[in-house]
């Protein structure tokens, strides 16, 4: 009877630690995918304030208040389409490692493995791949040809890395990496059966 008694005294507090400990482990998990990726795109700084600095901050400022002071001759879509490549073909090299982590910890890796398991046969786009990182995802069950494509030639080539140590898993798929932007693809309409995109506008 008093082991009962006890039982039910103590119920309430271990939910509510329940409850508490989930929560800080999905905080942890956001702040983690937040930090992971602030690190990998911040800016001069390395991301060390999720993105930038006060540095950074006042140099997109100065940037910024430049650009709008530029003649409209530059278009700045183009701009800042240029800027966001260099970006990535600067972080190529590290990128993979940058976000590893983080992607285990949040699920993303298995999200990413889920999604693109489920691509059936025929012949397959991914726009914006960035460094490869769902290559070995795919099952290449009854694919035929994979196209891998992405802005930035850096991020290409680490893809293209990828493809190679794939050689033997991939069911005879024929695999291929390429330069090509996303919003004025070389490819003609009706070229694929399956498009992928995996966290390309982040």
């Amino acid at each position: 009877e008093r082991e009962r008694e006890r039982e039910r005294e103590t119920y309430p507090r271990t939910m509510l630690r329940s409850v508490l400990a989930t929560g800080v482990a999905a905080t942890t998990a956001s702040v983690g995918l937040a930090v992971g990726y602030g690190v990998a795109l911040g800016g001069e700084c390395g991301g060390k304030s999720f993105g930038e600095c006060g540095g950074c901050r006042e140099k997109r400022a100065h940037q910024t208040q430049r650009s709008s002071n530029a003649s409209s001759s530059s278009p700045s879509s183009s701009s800042s389409s240029s800027s966001s490549v260099q970006t990535y073909d600067g972080l190529a090299k590290t990128f993979d490692s940058e976000v590893h982590f983080h992607e285990l910890c949040t699920g993303i890796d298995l999200l990413r493995r889920r999604l693109v398991g489920r691509i059936g046969g025929g012949d397959v786009v991914e726009v914006m791949c960035g460094t490869g990182r769902n290559v070995e995802k795919y099952s290449y069950s009854e694919m035929k040809t994979l196209t891998l494509t992405d802005a930035s030639e850096s991020m290409v080539n680490e893809t293209r890395e990828k493809i190679r140590a794939a050689a033997g898993k991939t069911n005879g798929t024929q695999i291929k990496a390429e330069r090509d932007d996303a919003t004025k693809m070389k490819h003609k309409s009706n070229s694929f059966d399956y498009a992928v995109m995996t966290f390309g506008l982040c």
